[in-house]
């Protein structure tokens, strides 16, 4: 478990290890039939993730990930979703310490209505 650790984890040691118990509630939901990447959601956001190689394929398939998230879920067009995530996405790389890169695309809850 890491106690903190810096955007990226751009090294093996990057992170400060801790011991602890963490209790995760996990809850399998419908998801639009084109995504296959993981979507996590909790009270302020919604999110998607990918892990891939360059760093760029990454960012896109997380970023497409959320594009179908929003078609299917929120009635937004393509279109709509793309102009909506250019003022509303944080994306941050979350790893480059193993052999492919994460990436998590973010969207607050507060912008969806």
């Amino acid at each position: 478990m890491h106690a903190r650790q810096g955007d990226g984890e751009i090294c093996g040691g990057g992170g400060i290890e801790t011991g602890g118990t963490a209790t995760i509630k996990v809850e399998l939901s419908d998801t639009p039939s084109e995504m296959t990447w993981p979507r996590i959601e909790n009270d302020e956001y919604i999110m998607t993730t990918a892990c891939e190689k360059p760093a760029e394929d990454a960012f896109r398939i997380a970023l497409s990930e959320m594009i179908l998230w929003l078609e299917a879920s929120y009635e937004m067009s393509r279109g709509e979703a793309y102009m909506f995530l250019s003022q509303c996405l944080e994306a941050r790389v979350t790893q480059f310490v193993n052999p492919s890169y994460t990436y998590i695309a973010k969207v607050a809850k507060k912008y969806l209505i």
